[in-house]
C-alpha cells in the first residue's frame, strides 16, 4: 500500500512540475490591445530547475500580442528566452535581426526574428522572437504558433554578433514548451482567466 501512495505522490509532483500558468494577460477593449505571456518558472521565483536546456541555462515563455495600427489588428506570436550564458565573448544579439533557429523534433525549423529590444549583459541575454522570419507574415506566425502546439521543440539556436547558443531541449521540457503555447491558446479563446 505505501508503495502506491508513494508512486501516486511522485505523479502528482511530476505533473506539478509540469504545470504553466499565466503572467501577463491584459486586453484593453478601448485600445484593442490584447497581451498573454506565459510565465517562465513554475513556483514563486525562478530557479535552476526551472530551465528547458540539457546544456544551459534557458527560460521559456510563449505569448501573443495584438495591437492596433492604422485601424488594423496586427497579430504577433512568439516567444521570450532568458539566457543564462557567462561568456562575455558573444557579443550581442540584435533588434529586428533573424537570429533564432527552432529545431523541431520532426527535423523541421522555424526560423524567428528579434522583436524586442536586447537585454545584453556579459553573463546574460533576454530577448523575444516572433515566430517567423523578418520576410514573414502574421499567418505564417500563426501557422507555427499552432505546430508548437504538437510538435516538440528539440534544439533553440540564438545567434550572436560573435558565435552561437545552442541549447538542446530536454524530451521533457519539449512537452513542456508545447504546453506553454497551448496555454496561450486556451487563455486567448477565453478558457483560462
Amino acid at each position: 500500500m505505501k508503495f502506491k501512495q508513494f508512486f501516486f505522490l511522485l505523479l502528482l509532483a511530476g505533473n506539478a512540475a509540469m504545470a504553466q500558468t499565466i503572467a501577463v494577460n491584459t486586453n484593453d477593449t478601448g485600445s484593442g490591445t490584447r497581451i498573454v505571456i506565459t510565465k517562465n518558472h513554475v513556483g514563486n521565483e525562478l530557479k535552476t530547475d526551472d530551465s528547458v536546456s540539457k546544456n544551459g541555462l534557458a527560460f521559456f515563455s510563449a505569448g501573443y500580442q495584438n495591437t492596433m495600427v492604422n485601424n488594423k489588428p496586427v497579430p504577433v506570436y512568439f516567444i521570450d528566452l532568458d539566457m543564462f550564458h557567462n561568456n562575455n565573448k558573444l557579443g550581442c544579439i540584435k533588434q529586428s535581426e533573424n537570429n533564432c533557429l527552432l529545431t523541431l523534433v520532426d527535423g523541421s525549423t522555424i526560423q524567428c526574428f528579434q522583436i524586442s529590444d536586447t537585454d545584453c549583459a556579459q553573463q546574460a541575454f533576454k530577448a523575444a522572437f516572433a515566430l517567423s522570419p523578418k520576410s514573414g507574415n502574421a499567418e505564417q506566425m500563426k501557422e507555427n504558433f499552432k505546430k508548437l502546439q504538437s510538435v516538440g521543440i528539440e534544439k533553440i539556436t540564438v545567434i550572436t554578433s560573435e558565435s552561437r547558443l545552442d541549447y538542446k531541449i530536454s524530451p521533457k521540457s519539449s512537452k513542456y514548451l508545447m504546453a506553454h503555447f497551448a496555454l496561450v491558446e486556451k487563455t486567448l479563446n477565453g478558457n483560462v482567466k
